[in-house]
């Protein structure tokens, strides 16, 4: 609920801000290059989904993923707890003319009631499960609604590259964040920050098998962040160069432990 109100209030203070999916919004170029790093990991799965896969957005916001699978051709189905991101999305995906795509005021960690076992070829919560009350309960739904076979794609913050980067953690609190990997402000946030080693034991207690862990995000709002120029992000030949350094920080072992977030593949 901490998340839930903070979220709310962010909104109504900064409208524009906060509708990434408006190119008139300062975040959405910089938003759009954090979905497009995290695509640059899904695309393998993603390309070996039928034609017209029916994919679930669980905690979309305003379905800078969702969208993006609907134009493919997907038909999706956005989860999330926030009535105004979902009104948000709505107006995107009509905007679109992306069609089939279904939207669910829900919490992801209890979605018994809107869909039966094995409804989704793929399901995606990228930067969710991570704020909710018990992310292993999450995921665990996320795997349910899931066919077999299908792949589950799951992000979560980093614990040392948030530290290092995340201006919303009070200095008073680091100590706290780093020894708990628990950040609660009340009326706020609430996050759950994660090593790689921790985030692997989270998805390999839902039972569901392993296919890869990332490190994501290190150059966008990651501790290297300090290297980018937000106001060239309109450059796709930009957008390319900072993506190649993103992925080259995660393939160095020093470098790998920092990442910002950590993005996982499981399989049903």
């Amino acid at each position: 609920m901490n998340n839930l109100v903070g979220w709310e209030l962010e909104w109504n203070r900064y409208p524009l801000l906060f509708d990434i999916m408006a190119p008139r919004s300062e975040l959405h170029h910089l938003k759009m290059l954090e979905r497009d790093i995290y695509l640059h990991y899904m695309e393998d799965s993603l390309r070996k989904l039928p034609a017209r896969a029916r994919v679930l957005d669980a905690g979309s916001g305003v379905g800078r993923f969702g969208i993006e699978l609907g134009r493919r051709g997907h038909e999706v189905s956005l989860v999330d707890l926030s009535a105004t991101s979902l009104k948000t999305a709505l107006r995107h995906i009509v905007g679109r003319g992306i069609q089939g795509a279904s939207l669910y005021l829900s919490s992801i960690e209890d979605m018994g009631t809107i869909f039966r076992n094995d409804t989704f070829d793929a399901t995606v919560a990228i930067e969710a499960v991570c704020y909710v009350t018990d992310p292993l309960k999450a995921l665990k739904e996320l795997i349910r609604v899931t066919k077999k076979g299908g792949p589950v794609f799951v992000s979560v913050e980093g614990l040392y590259g948030a530290v290092l980067a995340d201006e919303q953690i009070p200095e008073e609190k680091v100590a706290t964040v780093l020894k708990t990997g628990v950040l609660q402000v009340e009326h706020s946030v609430f996050t759950r920050y994660y090593t790689e080693r921790g985030f692997r034991d989270l998805l390999e207690s839902s039972g569901a098998e392993v296919i890869t862990v990332q490190g994501t995000h290190y150059v966008p709002e990651g501790p290297f962040d300090g290297l980018m120029d937000i106001h060239a992000l309109k450059s796709a030949d930009y957008r390319k160069r900072v993506m190649a350094l993103d992925v080259r920080y995660n393939a160095s072992r020093v470098f790998h432990p920092l990442a910002r977030s950590w993005l996982g593949i499981v399989r049903k």
